[in-house]
């Protein structure tokens, strides 16, 4: 065996199925393809570059931000009168099953009772809402 063949390199292969790495090709719809100029007063760019800067968002991500509408986040109060309703309904549905297997006559009081329980706390919940707004 000589010294040239035990250096020559192998030929490549080309990748077959295999990813090149990176970052993955958004869809069309979601591609940002259309440009915008705005011109603003000095003191509204002062203002937007300083709630950039304290938001820790680059300023076209603030803009951006600002076009769209506004998601409504819940109070710790309204979140946790979720959670009272969501355990409430899944005793309604227990009720239920326990009805349907031993008849609902055995079951009618304490369905009557959690009805009770689960339009108070809607309407505690409607009023609280209606006063954020």
């Amino acid at each position: 065996m000589d010294a040239t063949s035990a250096q020559s390199p192998l030929p490549k292969r080309p990748r077959v199925g295999k990813s090149r790495g990176g970052r993955k090709e958004l869809p069309e719809a979601e591609k940002r393809t259309k440009r915008i100029v705005l011109h603003v007063t000095e003191a509204t760019y002062v203002e937007l570059k300083a709630q950039s800067k304290a938001s820790g968002r680059p300023l076209a991500v603030l803009v951006r931000s600002m076009t769209r509408p506004q998601r409504r986040v819940l109070t710790p109060e309204q979140f946790g009168v979720l959670r009272q309703l969501a355990g409430m309904a899944n005793n309604l549905n227990q009720l239920a099953k326990r009805g349907h297997q031993d008849g609902f006559g055995a079951v009618a009081d304490q369905v009557a009772q959690v009805a009770d329980q689960l339009s108070g706390l809607l309407d505690g919940f409607t009023q609280a809402a209606g006063a954020d707004d």
